[in-house]
């Protein structure tokens, strides 16, 4: 089966803060996904990244999952 996704990303500076929010929606012929992502990156070394943030889900009711990633630079 076919799928089609949709998003729209934004960054938002305050101060120091970087804060990262995407919001996606995910839909074939029989059913649609609609989710929001907030994110910010923490640097603790020169390439290195921790990266804590939440997804929420919207479709058919309100659900979160909190998320910690670490990532480096390449």
């Amino acid at each position: 089966s076919r799928w089609f996704s949709l998003s729209m990303m934004e960054s938002i500076h305050i101060r120091s803060l970087n804060l990262n929010l995407c919001w996606n929606k995910l839909f074939t012929q029989q059913w649609e996904k609609n989710t929001v992502l907030i994110s910010t990156k923490i640097k603790l070394l020169h390439d290195l990244y921790l990266q804590p943030g939440a997804i929420a889900f919207f479709t058919p009711d309100f659900d979160y999952t909190p998320f910690l990633l670490m990532s480096i630079n390449l």
